[in-house]
Protein backbone atom coordinates (compact mmCIF):
# COMPACT_ATOMS: atom_id res chain seq x y z
CA UNK A 1 0.00 0.00 0.00
CA UNK A 2 1.35 3.54 -0.78
CA UNK A 3 -0.04 6.41 1.40
CA UNK A 4 0.88 9.82 -0.30
CA UNK A 5 0.51 13.02 2.44
CA UNK A 6 1.31 17.00 1.94
CA UNK A 7 0.85 19.65 3.87
CA UNK A 8 2.46 22.67 5.69
CA UNK A 9 4.42 22.53 8.80
CA UNK A 10 1.10 20.93 10.63
CA UNK A 11 2.16 18.24 8.84
CA UNK A 12 5.78 17.81 8.80
CA UNK A 13 6.07 19.11 12.18
CA UNK A 14 8.84 21.07 13.96
CA UNK A 15 12.08 20.86 15.65
CA UNK A 16 10.26 22.89 18.87
CA UNK A 17 6.90 20.58 19.04
CA UNK A 18 7.87 16.82 18.32
CA UNK A 19 10.71 15.63 20.47
CA UNK A 20 14.50 15.98 18.71
CA UNK A 21 12.15 16.82 15.37
CA UNK A 22 11.83 12.72 15.31
CA UNK A 23 9.62 12.86 12.01
CA UNK A 24 7.80 9.48 12.67
CA UNK A 25 6.15 10.81 15.25
CA UNK A 26 4.15 13.50 12.54
CA UNK A 27 0.48 12.39 11.91
CA UNK A 28 1.69 10.45 8.08
CA UNK A 29 4.18 8.31 9.30
CA UNK A 30 1.74 7.16 12.57
CA UNK A 31 -0.83 6.70 10.09
CA UNK A 32 1.55 5.10 7.23
CA UNK A 33 2.40 2.48 10.04
CA UNK A 34 -1.32 1.60 11.27
CA UNK A 35 -2.19 0.83 7.72
CA UNK A 36 1.46 -1.00 7.32
CA UNK A 37 1.75 1.68 3.58
CA UNK A 38 4.77 3.12 2.13
CA UNK A 39 5.04 6.70 2.65
CA UNK A 40 5.30 9.67 0.75
CA UNK A 41 5.43 12.84 2.17
CA UNK A 42 5.59 15.89 0.15
CA UNK A 43 4.48 18.48 3.41
CA UNK A 44 6.84 21.30 3.49
CA UNK A 45 6.93 24.45 6.81
CA UNK A 46 5.19 27.63 5.90
CA UNK A 47 4.44 26.62 2.60
CA UNK A 48 0.64 28.29 0.30
CA UNK A 49 -2.29 25.61 -0.72
CA UNK A 50 -0.93 26.44 -4.29
CA UNK A 51 2.14 24.70 -3.50
CA UNK A 52 0.58 21.38 -2.07
CA UNK A 53 -1.70 22.15 -5.16
CA UNK A 54 1.14 21.66 -7.61
CA UNK A 55 3.69 19.64 -5.98
CA UNK A 56 0.57 16.75 -5.10
CA UNK A 57 -0.06 17.10 -8.28
CA UNK A 58 3.47 16.50 -10.09
CA UNK A 59 4.00 13.84 -7.49
CA UNK A 60 0.65 11.89 -8.28
CA UNK A 61 1.90 11.98 -12.05
CA UNK A 62 5.53 11.13 -11.72
CA UNK A 63 4.35 7.94 -9.75
CA UNK A 64 5.12 4.59 -11.30
CA UNK A 65 2.61 3.08 -8.71
CA UNK A 66 0.03 5.13 -7.63
CA UNK A 67 -0.85 5.97 -4.49
CA UNK A 68 -3.88 3.65 -2.87
CA UNK A 69 -4.65 6.86 -0.45
CA UNK A 70 -4.06 10.51 -0.52
CA UNK A 71 -4.31 12.80 2.55
CA UNK A 72 -3.93 16.74 2.06
CA UNK A 73 -3.86 18.60 4.54
CA UNK A 74 -4.64 22.07 3.50
CA UNK A 75 -3.13 25.29 4.89
CA UNK A 76 -4.18 28.59 5.92
CA UNK A 77 -5.88 31.14 3.07
CA UNK A 78 -3.59 34.18 3.21
CA UNK A 79 0.00 32.66 2.09
CA UNK A 80 0.05 32.95 -1.00
CA UNK A 81 2.77 33.44 -3.44
CA UNK A 82 3.93 36.38 -6.19
CA UNK A 83 6.34 36.32 -8.88
CA UNK A 84 9.32 37.66 -7.45
CA UNK A 85 12.76 36.02 -8.99
CA UNK A 86 15.38 38.43 -7.08
CA UNK A 87 18.08 37.07 -5.08
CA UNK A 88 17.05 34.04 -3.12
CA UNK A 89 14.55 30.94 -4.83
CA UNK A 90 13.10 28.69 -2.78
CA UNK A 91 13.74 25.51 -4.49
CA UNK A 92 10.79 23.49 -3.37
CA UNK A 93 8.46 26.57 -5.42
CA UNK A 94 7.62 27.26 -8.10
CA UNK A 95 11.68 29.20 -10.15
CA UNK A 96 10.97 32.62 -9.26
CA UNK A 97 7.66 32.52 -7.05
CA UNK A 98 7.80 32.77 -3.71
CA UNK A 99 5.24 32.31 -0.88
CA UNK A 100 4.48 34.77 1.97
CA UNK A 101 3.30 34.13 5.17
CA UNK A 102 2.38 36.84 7.79
CA UNK A 103 3.61 34.66 10.55
CA UNK A 104 6.71 33.56 8.98
CA UNK A 105 8.03 37.61 8.53
CA UNK A 106 9.82 39.47 10.81
CA UNK A 107 8.98 43.10 9.71
CA UNK A 108 12.02 43.92 11.82
CA UNK A 109 14.32 47.34 11.48
CA UNK A 110 15.81 45.69 8.12
CA UNK A 111 13.21 43.70 6.26
CA UNK A 112 14.35 41.98 3.26
CA UNK A 113 12.59 42.62 0.14
CA UNK A 114 10.12 39.79 0.18
CA UNK A 115 9.08 41.04 3.91
CA UNK A 116 8.43 44.57 2.04
CA UNK A 117 6.28 43.11 -0.82
CA UNK A 118 4.36 41.13 1.60
CA UNK A 119 3.67 44.64 3.95
CA UNK A 120 3.01 46.89 0.80
CA UNK A 121 0.72 44.68 -0.65
CA UNK A 122 -1.24 42.30 2.14
CA UNK A 123 -3.44 44.12 4.26
CA UNK A 124 -4.93 41.26 6.83
CA UNK A 125 -7.37 43.60 7.80
CA UNK A 126 -9.39 44.17 4.15
CA UNK A 127 -12.37 41.82 3.96
CA UNK A 128 -12.06 41.90 0.41
CA UNK A 129 -8.63 40.43 0.32
CA UNK A 130 -9.59 37.84 3.23
CA UNK A 131 -12.40 36.88 1.42
CA UNK A 132 -10.71 36.43 -2.03
CA UNK A 133 -8.06 34.33 -0.72
CA UNK A 134 -10.49 32.14 1.26
CA UNK A 135 -12.38 31.65 -2.38
CA UNK A 136 -8.70 31.13 -3.79
CA UNK A 137 -8.55 28.43 -1.32
CA UNK A 138 -11.40 26.48 -2.47
CA UNK A 139 -10.06 26.61 -6.09
CA UNK A 140 -7.13 25.17 -5.36
CA UNK A 141 -9.51 22.53 -3.11
CA UNK A 142 -11.73 21.71 -6.24
CA UNK A 143 -8.64 21.77 -8.50
CA UNK A 144 -7.16 19.02 -6.43
CA UNK A 145 -10.70 17.21 -6.26
CA UNK A 146 -10.94 16.85 -9.88
CA UNK A 147 -7.71 15.30 -10.42
CA UNK A 148 -8.09 12.88 -7.69
CA UNK A 149 -11.23 11.63 -8.73
CA UNK A 150 -10.14 11.68 -12.41
CA UNK A 151 -7.55 9.25 -11.29
CA UNK A 152 -9.50 7.74 -9.53
CA UNK A 153 -7.67 7.50 -6.71
CA UNK A 154 -9.06 7.52 -2.75
CA UNK A 155 -8.45 10.90 -0.64
CA UNK A 156 -8.97 12.42 2.21
CA UNK A 157 -8.84 16.33 3.02
CA UNK A 158 -8.29 18.31 5.67
CA UNK A 159 -7.66 21.86 6.82
CA UNK A 160 -6.30 23.74 9.57
CA UNK A 161 -7.69 27.43 8.52
CA UNK A 162 -9.69 28.58 11.64
CA UNK A 163 -12.63 31.27 11.92
CA UNK A 164 -10.24 34.03 13.47
CA UNK A 165 -8.51 34.25 10.53
CA UNK A 166 -11.39 33.68 7.26
CA UNK A 167 -13.19 36.57 6.28
CA UNK A 168 -16.93 35.83 7.36
CA UNK A 169 -17.20 32.03 6.32
CA UNK A 170 -19.38 32.67 3.88
CA UNK A 171 -20.95 30.28 1.56
CA UNK A 172 -19.19 30.74 -1.62
CA UNK A 173 -19.75 28.59 -4.41
CA UNK A 174 -17.12 26.41 -4.76
CA UNK A 175 -17.72 25.47 -1.24
CA UNK A 176 -21.93 25.01 -1.69
CA UNK A 177 -21.85 23.74 -5.19
CA UNK A 178 -18.24 22.35 -6.16
CA UNK A 179 -16.51 20.78 -3.32
CA UNK A 180 -17.06 17.07 -1.79
CA UNK A 181 -17.75 17.81 1.60
CA UNK A 182 -17.89 14.02 2.15
CA UNK A 183 -14.23 13.98 1.51
CA UNK A 184 -13.01 16.25 4.45
CA UNK A 185 -12.95 13.83 7.48
CA UNK A 186 -14.75 17.28 9.63
CA UNK A 187 -17.22 19.30 8.62
CA UNK A 188 -16.01 21.26 5.75
CA UNK A 189 -16.89 24.73 8.23
CA UNK A 190 -14.79 23.39 11.19
CA UNK A 191 -11.02 23.15 11.26
CA UNK A 192 -8.48 20.45 12.62
CA UNK A 193 -7.07 23.37 14.80
CA UNK A 194 -10.49 23.87 16.07
CA UNK A 195 -11.24 20.45 16.61
CA UNK A 196 -7.66 19.99 18.43
CA UNK A 197 -8.22 22.99 20.98
CA UNK A 198 -11.79 21.63 21.89
CA UNK A 199 -9.60 18.45 22.99
CA UNK A 200 -7.16 20.68 24.78
CA UNK A 201 -4.81 19.19 22.66
CA UNK A 202 -1.31 21.38 23.78
CA UNK A 203 0.91 23.21 21.53
CA UNK A 204 4.69 23.33 21.84
CA UNK A 205 5.04 27.51 23.60
CA UNK A 206 8.84 26.93 23.13
CA UNK A 207 10.72 30.01 22.22
CA UNK A 208 12.38 29.86 18.73
CA UNK A 209 15.86 31.32 18.28
CA UNK A 210 14.04 34.52 16.58
CA UNK A 211 12.19 34.78 20.07
CA UNK A 212 9.09 33.90 18.59
CA UNK A 213 7.02 31.22 20.16
CA UNK A 214 6.15 27.84 18.44
CA UNK A 215 2.83 27.43 18.51
CA UNK A 216 2.31 23.77 16.73
CA UNK A 217 0.74 20.80 18.17
CA UNK A 218 2.90 18.33 20.14
CA UNK A 219 2.93 14.62 19.06
CA UNK A 220 0.06 13.35 21.00
CA UNK A 221 -2.47 15.80 18.34
CA UNK A 222 -0.58 14.13 15.58
CA UNK A 223 -1.50 10.47 16.95
CA UNK A 224 -5.24 11.76 17.39
CA UNK A 225 -5.05 12.99 13.94
CA UNK A 226 -3.62 9.61 12.62
CA UNK A 227 -6.92 7.92 14.37
CA UNK A 228 -9.17 10.20 12.47
CA UNK A 229 -8.21 9.53 9.00
CA UNK A 230 -7.91 6.09 10.27
CA UNK A 231 -11.33 5.75 11.54
CA UNK A 232 -12.58 7.85 8.70
CA UNK A 233 -11.65 5.26 6.42
CA UNK A 234 -12.53 2.59 7.96
CA UNK A 235 -16.49 3.82 9.20
CA UNK A 236 -17.52 4.72 5.96
CA UNK A 237 -15.97 8.03 5.62
CA UNK A 238 -17.03 9.65 9.21
CA UNK A 239 -15.39 11.44 11.91
CA UNK A 240 -14.93 8.91 15.05
CA UNK A 241 -12.98 9.55 18.05
CA UNK A 242 -12.43 7.72 20.89
CA UNK A 243 -13.03 10.92 22.70
CA UNK A 244 -15.91 11.90 22.04
CA UNK A 245 -17.20 11.48 25.85
CA UNK A 246 -15.61 14.47 26.66
CA UNK A 247 -17.35 16.81 23.90
CA UNK A 248 -20.48 18.18 25.09
CA UNK A 249 -22.08 18.16 21.57
CA UNK A 250 -24.56 20.62 21.93
CA UNK A 251 -21.92 23.55 23.15
CA UNK A 252 -19.84 22.49 20.71
CA UNK A 253 -18.03 24.03 17.35
CA UNK A 254 -17.36 20.19 16.05
CA UNK A 255 -20.30 19.24 13.78
CA UNK A 256 -20.31 15.21 13.21
CA UNK A 257 -21.74 13.78 9.76
CA UNK A 258 -24.82 12.22 10.64
CA UNK A 259 -25.28 10.31 14.04
CA UNK A 260 -22.35 10.04 16.39
CA UNK A 261 -20.78 7.22 15.87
Amino acid sequence: MILYCNGCSNTRGTHWSLKNHDRSLTWPNRLAKKLEATLIDDSKEGCSNFRILKTSVESILKMENKPDLVVIQWTYNERFISPLGINETNPAEPKGFRTHNPYAVSMGANPTPYENFYKNFYNRKSKTQRAFLEEQTYFYIYMMQTFLEQKNLDYVFMTFETKEKTSTRQANRYKNKYINSSKFMHDIDVSIEEILDSFNYKRSGVEKPNGKIDNHYKEDAHEFISECILDFNIVGQKLYSKSQHKLKRANSIIHFYDEDL
